[in-house]
């Protein structure tokens, strides 16, 4: 009488911890559930984001568009200001006045880009032979001093006594774009001489060549016969965002249906 009242209660009490332990993994799983279910919702939060990115960036390109193909203007006499170079940055200027020969630095190694014209073409990067860019300052009738980056030569012709036809003395008007300094790209050394850069260091440049923090591109049209090829502006401006938008959504689909799958 007692064994089997004890075994009764062995029963039952290994009944309520077989029960026990079905609702704890329940809980469990339902709790697993609910966090996959985290992820489908980040991810299409993630994608929807991007869709915001991607209509600002298409405004930005349309943007710069707008500012490289302007009507070209006088050279804001309040250029040094603080913020004007940022805000003026792309824009088409007007300038005259004089170059100063005796001294230049020199950006690169770059390739030529072979757009024939200052157009939305010649924004294009194109891969070519390699060279320089030679930037070299500019005295304005104001008497003031800008740099101008006059374009781009072989390296056989980094040397300004290979190329005195293009060093041109008279008082000249050009057309450039307004630019501002470069930061410096991680592991990219600073120079590799005293006047050759792998980057626009503006300040240095300005240091050296003892001229205001002012720089213009000049455009295709300033070239010379034995001088620096203009034209050489390149705005790149990386625009992936409709790959990650698919790439969110995707994830987003999957991991949700996987989510229905597992809730079933």
């Amino acid at each position: 009488m007692f064994r089997c009242c004890l075994n009764r209660s062995n029963i039952y009490i290994s009944t309520i911890r077989f029960r026990t332990n079905m609702d704890q993994r329940s809980v469990h799983n339902t709790n697993s559930r609910y966090v996959l279910l985290v992820i489908p919702i980040t991810a299409f939060c993630l994608g929807t984001w991007q869709i915001k990115r991607l209509a600002w960036k298409k405004e930005l390109i349309r943007e710069m568009e707008a500012r490289t193909t302007s009507e070209a203007v006088p050279l804001p006499s309040d250029i040094l200001s603080p913020g004007k170079i940022e805000e003026m940055e792309y824009r088409r200027v007007i300038v005259r006045g004089k170059f100063d020969h005796t001294k230049e630095v020199f950006l690169g190694p770059r390739s030529k880009n072979v757009s024939s014209s200052f157009n939305n073409s010649s924004l294009i990067s194109s891969r070519s032979e390699s060279g320089y860019h030679i930037v070299t300052p500019f005295v304005l009738n104001t008497g003031e001093r800008i740099l101008v980056n006059r374009g781009w030569v072989p390296l056989k012709m980094k040397s300004s006594l290979t190329r005195v036809q293009g060093q041109i003395e008279k008082e000249v008007e050009l057309t450039g774009l307004i630019r501002k300094g470069e930061k410096r790209p991680q592991f990219t050394p600073v120079k590799n001489d005293s006047l050759t850069f792998h980057y626009c260091d503006l300040d240095t440049f300005s240091t050296i060549l003892h001229t205001h923090p002012v720089l213009i591109d000049a455009d295709f049209a300033s070239s010379v016969e034995g001088g620096p090829l203009g034209g050489q502006t390149r705005v790149n401006i990386r625009n992936e965002h409709l790959q990650y938008i698919v790439t969110w959504y995707s994830l987003s689909a999957a991991t949700f249906y996987m989510f229905s799958k597992i809730r079933k």
